[in-house]
């Protein structure tokens, strides 16, 4: 967004994130987009069970505060979903260029990197003993 509008003097905000592919951002936003493909395809959790279980036993006061964010962040993802097709379905023919969907889409992406930043260790990691 902020490079549309600094390097190419375009709308600071389009209507939606996969607009910007029709900006001179396009290559950017591709290269973005191939980079955190190939990184969660290739990430393996932390041992062979982490892949399949997020649940373990006798959990950890941390853990308990991970699992909170995890909720948290779920809720705000699938809220802006919802939220984006209640906009298409009513909204999006009294305001066709509203840039809700657009916040709608930045929010889910920011819950979806905050639950990441938390599971990688980030936020609230285990204390070493």
């Amino acid at each position: 967004m902020f490079g549309v509008f600094l390097i190419f003097n375009g709308e600071i905000t389009l209507y939606t994130i996969s607009l910007y592919y029709y900006t001179g951002m396009r290559d950017v936003l591709v290269g973005a987009l191939c980079a955190i493909a190939l990184f969660m395809f290739f990430y393996k959790g932390h041992d062979k069970w982490d892949d399949r279980v997020g649940k373990g036993s006798d959990p950890t006061q941390q853990k308990l505060k991970r699992n909170k964010i995890y909720i948290i962040c779920g809720l705000i993802m699938i809220a802006c979903l919802i939220s984006i097709m209640i906009y298409f379905n009513f909204f999006q023919d009294t305001n066709p260029k509203s840039s809700f969907v657009f916040w709608a889409e930045t929010i889910a992406l920011v819950a979806f990197g905050v639950s990441w930043l938390t599971k990688g260790g980030t936020l609230y990691p285990d204390k070493k003993t």
